[in-house]
C-alpha cells in the first residue's frame, strides 16, 4: 500500500478546530493471494476527500466529518461523529461512529465493501506512574460480516530523566468475526494475540527526539490451537519539536509467526511534514 495524505487543521480560540484533507492510496496484490480482485486485477486505487469540524466545550468536544470517496468503479460518501470527554484528569473517553469504505486490499476496494463503525476509548490514569488504556470496536461490513476488537494496554513509567524516558507495559487484543469470507481481508472466528511492551525515549537535542516500541509475544487463531511468537518494533525520529517546521520519519516492522491463516510478516515506512503557524 502507498498513501499520501496532506491535510490542513484550524484552531481557532472559541475551541473550534476546521479540518480539511485529502487521500490518495494505491493497493497492490499479488496474483492468486487471495487479497487481488475477483476478476484477477492486482491493483486498486482509492481517493478521498473530506472535510471535518470540532467543537470544545468545557471538557466535552463534539466533532464531524464527511467526505467523498472513489475505489475503482465504487462511490460513496463517508461521514463520521464522535465525542471526546475528560470527565477528571485521570480519566478521559471517545465515543465515535463512522462510515466509509473497507480499505484492506485490492479485492475489498473492488467488492466495494463500506463497514460502519462503533467504537469506545477509555484513557484511565490511576496514578502518575500507571496508565491503562482500553479500545474497543464493532464493524458490520456490507457483504454481511461483523467484527470485534478489543485491545487492553497497561503501561508504567519507569523513568523519567533529562535525555531518556523509559515506560514498560503490555497488550491483550482480541479479534472475533462472524463469518470466513474470501473478500480479501483476514476474519477467523477469533484471534489473539498477548504481548510484553518497551516504549523509551531518547531526546537526541531538544528538538530532536526518537521514539521506540517493542512489543513481543504469543498469538493464535482458530485454526492453530496452540500459540505462536508474534510481534512487532516501530520508530519514530521527530525534528523541529518546538519550531514551525517539524519533520517525522517513521518505520515499522511486524514479524508474526507462520499460522495456517493470516500470517504475515510488514514492513512500513512514512514521512509527514507539519507547518505550524
Amino acid at each position: 500500500m502507498q498513501r499520501i495524505a496532506p491535510r490542513a487543521v484550524v484552531a481557532l480560540n472559541s475551541g473550534t478546530r476546521l479540518s480539511a484533507g485529502y487521500e490518495r492510496s494505491r493497493l497492490d496484490a499479488r496474483s492468486g493471494s487471495g487479497l487481488d480482485a475477483v476478476d484477477g486485477q492486482t491493483s486498486a486505487n482509492y481517493e478521498h476527500l473530506w472535510t471535518s469540524a470540532a467543537q470544545r466545550v468545557g471538557a466535552i468536544t463534539v466533532n464531524g466529518q464527511v467526505g467523498y470517496a472513489t475505489g475503482n468503479e465504487h462511490v460513496s460518501t463517508t461521514y463520521g461523529f464522535g465525542i471526546d470527554a475528560r470527565v477528571a484528569d485521570s480519566l478521559r473517553f471517545t465515543l465515535s461512529h463512522a462510515s466509509g469504505p473497507f480499505v484492506i486490499s485490492p479485492r475489498t476496494v473492488a467488492l466495494g465493501l463500506v463497514a460502519v463503525s462503533q467504537r469506545a476509548q477509555v484513557d484511565w490514569t490511576p496514578t502518575l506512574r500507571y496508565q491503562v488504556l482500553l479500545d474497543a470496536s464493532f464493524q458490520d461490513l456490507s457483504d454481511g460480516n461483523r467484527r470485534w476488537e478489543v485491545t487492553l494496554s497497561p503501561r508504567r513509567t519507569m523513568a523519567r530523566r533529562a535525555g531518556f524516558n523509559l515506560d514498560l507495559g503490555a497488550t491483550a487484543y482480541r479479534l472475533e468475526t462472524t463469518r470466513d469470507l474470501d473478500h480479501g481481508y483476514y476474519d477467523p472466528r477469533y484471534y489473539e494475540y498477548y504481548a510484553a511492551g518497551i516504549y523509551p525515549y531518547i531526546k537526541v537535542r531538544e528538538n530532536v527526539g526518537l521514539a521506540l516500541t517493542a512489543a513481543l509475544g504469543v498469538q493464535r487463531d482458530n485454526t492453530t490451537p496452540s500459540f505462536h511468537f508474534g510481534g512487532n518494533v516501530s520508530g519514530e525520529a521527530t525534528f523541529g519539536i518546538y519550531r514551525p517546521w517539524i519533520v517525522k520519519v517513521n518505520g515499522s516492522a511486524t514479524l508474526n509467526g507462520r499460522l495456517e491463516s493470516g500470517a504475515f510478516r510488514a514492513f512500513g515506512v512514512a514521512a509527514a511534514l507539519v507547518r505550524r503557524f
